[in-house]
């Protein structure tokens, strides 16, 4: 049917870009990383660039691995996906989501501290930006943790 069809064209659609962000994603860290090992730089802007791109790789992957599901669920109806495989990608397309957008606060921030508070120093080192990433990646697996362990993450068999 059109409908079915549709659904198809939007699932490898959703696949070649998501292919496109992680391919970006691996290759964007490979060149900061190729880059920083050649001349070593201690730039904090770099440092907080970088951060953003294992989250977009996380979540492009996971959404790969959906929409694949996807389109198989497309082409052969009546199968179902509600396992745990199915609740830990979506759970970790949600920490990559989260990531992402706590990543961009983090930017944000240190831009903040840099124009308006410039005296202190603290704010701006690596040493604290560090531990930033850290606590932005720890929030992002504990604050979603709770939906995955008690089962708000729902199955819905129409949508793959």
């Amino acid at each position: 049917t059109m409908t079915n069809f549709m659904m198809i064209c939007m699932d490898i659609c959703i696949l070649l870009f998501s292919t496109i962000g992680c391919v970006t994603s691996s290759v964007l860290l490979l060149l900061v990383y190729n880059y920083r090992r050649r001349i070593p730089v201690n730039s904090i802007s770099i440092l907080l660039s970088c951060n953003t791109y294992p989250a977009i790789l996380i979540g492009s992957i996971m959404m790969i691995d959906m929409y694949a599901h996807n389109l198989y669920g497309d082409l052969y109806a009546n199968v179902s996906f509600d396992n745990w495989w199915c609740y830990l990608r979506f759970y970790f397309l949600l920490v990559g989501f989260s990531s992402i957008y706590q990543s961009y606060l983090l930017q944000a921030c240190f831009h903040l501290f840099r124009v308006v508070f410039y005296k202190l120093k603290r704010l701006r080192s690596n040493r604290f930006v560090r531990r930033l990433i850290g606590l932005q990646w720890s929030l992002s697996f504990l604050l979603i943790l709770p939906a995955l362990v008690l089962n708000h993450i729902e199955y819905l068999p129409s949508y793959y």
